[in-house]
């Protein structure tokens, strides 16, 4: 488990929004990813809000060998979320290296749930009902080989009881393979924090699942055009080799790695 780094200091709120469906949806994640703790001050958490949304033509996968999933194209089905609002460049920065090179982030409209809590089991037959508002968010969708998702939905509720405490660093469980996007962040954030300039870019991250090397420091000179991490679109290689067959964030085909191989920990939601 990597140790935690502390964060730059943000704005008290920022104006981006984002639409997590993963591990990212259990708020001591997001806080461990933003902020560098899982339990942040009580103004911190208050920065960010939370809301239970829906996004349609997309569906949910959980990616092989992973604790957590991804989502794809496709018509006629629906994942459910969290819709975060309050997140600063910086915060995006950060999300954007936890994630890694296997996503891709994208806007897409997602609507809100009216009288619904995130924890809530509802049938899909009745969310319809419970849609309100929509409204425009960023999400994070899988660009690498559809051969490494597994034919099913991924368990939120699985995740909170068995892996959240040990993903987010507030105990150490020998049989979880903790996140190495977290490692990438925290990298990432001391090497702002010790440069001359200091600041996060807002830009794209390389590192996380899958990246080419812990930490670049200036992620915004990748082109946010270019088809984000990686350059002009294409996926890049992982630590050691390409990010298929290599391990956690997940293990996407059989060899062990964290987001990119050799780490040996576990990307992404």
């Amino acid at each position: 488990m990597s140790s935690m780094a502390p964060r730059p200091a943000r704005p008290m709120t920022g104006k981006r929004s984002a639409f997590c469906y993963g591990t990212l949806m259990a708020p001591q994640v997001l806080y461990r990813v933003i902020y560098g703790t899982p339990e942040p001050e009580p103004w911190q958490a208050e920065r960010v809000t939370i809301r239970p949304a829906v996004l349609h033509e997309y569906r949910r996968q959980r990616v092989k060998n992973a604790d957590f999933p991804a989502i794809v194209p496709r018509p006629s089905t629906t994942v459910r979320g969290a819709f975060i609002t309050g997140l600063t460049d910086e915060d995006v920065a950060c999300l954007d290296m936890f994630e890694g090179v296997m996503y891709k982030r994208q806007k897409v409209k997602v609507k809100l749930l009216k009288d619904v809590k995130l924890v809530d089991n509802i049938p899909d037959s009745k969310l319809a009902k419970a849609e309100g508002e929509e409204v425009e968010a960023e999400t994070y969708v899988w660009r690498w080989h559809v051969e490494d998702l597994e034919d099913k939905e991924w368990d939120f509720e699985h995740f909170k009881k068995r892996k959240l405490k040990a993903w987010a660093g507030m105990v150490t469980d020998p049989n979880t393979i903790v996140d190495e996007g977290f490692a990438d962040v925290d990298a990432y954030c001391a090497a702002v924090a010790t440069s001359t300039r200091g600041g996060l870019s807002g830009g794209r991250g390389t590192g996380g699942r899958g990246s080419g090397g812990r930490g670049t420091a200036n992620r915004s000179m990748l082109d946010r055009e270019a088809g984000g991490r990686g350059t002009g679109g294409q996926p890049m290689e992982g630590r050691g080799g390409s990010v298929k067959g290599t391990t956690q964030r997940g293990v996407c085909s059989q060899t062990p790695r964290g987001r990119g191989q050799g780490a040996g920990v576990s990307m992404t939601d």
